[in-house]
């Protein structure tokens, strides 16, 4: 951060914008790629995946409201994810059903 900060007091406050918006669509078409494949491979609750697609845009629209609404928005999606994740590792595991192959 504080090389940003250089940064910006050298070249002037715009210098990073172009950047920090590529990033931003880089975080977006991320952030949903991960969500679709966490509802097509069901590898987590239906609703980790929903909160992944919508909650990085839905933050965005939600500073308007207060200015940290987005990093509330990510920490409550993130850490609901851990807890899933958290909760997953802790079921027993049920053993795998295994199928022959045999031609009779």
């Amino acid at each position: 951060m504080p090389l940003l900060n250089i940064v910006n007091l050298l070249a002037g406050g715009r210098s990073l914008v172009m950047v920090r918006l590529g990033f931003a669509v880089v975080i977006l078409v991320g952030s949903a790629m991960l969500g679709v494949v966490v509802l097509r491979m069901h590898l987590l609750p239906w609703w980790c995946g929903a909160l992944l697609i919508i909650a990085f845009p839905a933050g965005h629209f939600a500073n308007a409201l207060f200015a940290s609404a987005e990093n509330i928005l990510l920490a409550l999606l993130w850490g609901s994810v851990g807890v899933s994740l958290l909760v997953r590792a802790t079921a027993p595991v049920a053993p795998a059903v295994r199928q022959s192959t045999r031609v009779s």
